[in-house]
């Protein structure tokens, strides 16, 4: 019998409003936070869920999971 040996499942809740950024002589800080937040966002992960959230959502527990948009079906991206 096989062992599974694969990544385990983390679900990860990011902090939309939680970043610290300054401005850079190429980028401004909102389109550094913008960015960042896009980015986990969209990040395709095999297992687990990564769902970005205002502090307050966090703070009051009314996170909405049907907001993520890089949750997947069961099995799907499933790296074993």
């Amino acid at each position: 019998m096989a062992e599974h040996w694969g990544p385990p499942h983390y679900s990860v809740t990011v902090v939309r409003d939680g970043h610290t950024a300054a401005d850079r002589p190429h980028l401004d800080s909102a389109s550094i936070v913008n960015h960042h937040n896009r980015t986990w966002e969209q990040l395709i992960v095999p297992k687990g869920v990564i769902l970005v959230a205002e502090s307050s959502e966090i703070c009051a527990g009314t996170i909405d999971e049907g907001k993520a948009t890089n949750m997947t079906k069961q099995g799907e991206n499933d790296f074993r």
